[in-house]
């Protein structure tokens, strides 16, 4: 994988802040900042996700019958809300 340089600005306070994480974490600031941008996109893809299958809407009787059953103890081993 190539890497591209990207100048990025940022606050004297937002830097001073991932320095202190990336020393924690024991890694430079350059990767801290990098793993954080890439955990926030994937953030943002799965978000996405989960509305583009919320706006498909759902079955309201499929939904009430799953929270019938689990309220009558007939979920599935490994299912149970402890």
């Amino acid at each position: 994988m190539s890497l591209a340089v990207v100048p990025v600005e940022l606050p004297e306070v937002v830097l001073k802040d991932a320095a202190q994480c990336a020393e924690q974490s024991g890694v430079s600031v350059s990767e801290w900042i990098r793993r954080t941008v890439e955990q926030g996109l994937r953030d943002d893809k799965m978000m996405a996700e989960f509305e583009r299958r919320r706006a498909l809407g759902g079955d309201a009787a499929t939904m009430l019958a799953i929270v019938d059953k689990a309220r009558r103890g007939g979920v599935d081993a490994g299912d149970e809300l402890v």
